[in-house]
């Protein structure tokens, strides 16, 4: 339970005030637990930054894997899959953060490795529903990979936006965007 109350906190202070402006302190008292309390989860400030990108890699993977049962086209499917991974996107905070985290990825290994592992995960969601609409006749040949990489790729500068703009509001502006690109490779 502390080390939520910690990652909750340290999601908190990062997105406030960004990742080398906050301190364990900080955290810990947005937390309200003792300094101490923070180094007995955590070896530090940047441990924590990796905990908590890891919980949010896992939380949006799980909310990609929506329960697709019972859908009965990949226009649709893939509709589900964007908005799971918005509402989980604004529900955990990602949005806030994702600066910090792309930022420390560039230069982090370790960062970068868990940011692709969601991005990946991403591609082979997408793409896998975009070769079913294909395999069922629903859509035209086409390059899978790239029409992948521009959804996901979309959805995540839509929320940038979004930071930038506070009026543009992805889960109003995708659907419609997301059935324009379907609708090029509609047969």
């Amino acid at each position: 339970m502390r080390r939520e109350e910690i990652l909750e906190a340290a999601l908190a202070c990062f997105s406030a005030r960004g990742y080398h402006e906050s301190t364990v302190d900080d955290i810990a008292a947005r937390a309200g637990l003792s300094k101490g309390a923070v180094y007995w989860h955590f070896e530090g400030k940047r441990e924590i930054f990796l905990a908590l990108l890891e919980a949010i890699v896992e939380q949006g993977i799980e909310a990609m894997d929506v329960g697709l049962e019972g859908v009965e086209s990949a226009r649709e499917a893939l509709h589900r899959i964007s908005q799971a991974g918005m509402h989980a996107a604004r529900e955990s905070g990602l949005i806030e953060a994702s600066t910090q985290f792309t930022a420390h990825a560039i230069r982090d290994p370790e960062f970068r490795e868990l940011l692709r592992r969601l991005y990946q995960r991403g591609l082979e969601l997408v793409g896998g529903q975009l070769q079913l609409g294909i395999d069922r006749g629903e859509f035209r040949a086409f390059d899978v990979e790239a029409l992948a990489a521009v959804i996901l790729a979309a959805t995540d500068g839509l929320f940038l936006y979004a930071l930038m703009l506070p009026d543009i509001e992805p889960e109003r502006i995708w659907p419609p965007a997301l059935d324009a690109l379907l609708d090029g490779v509609s047969k």
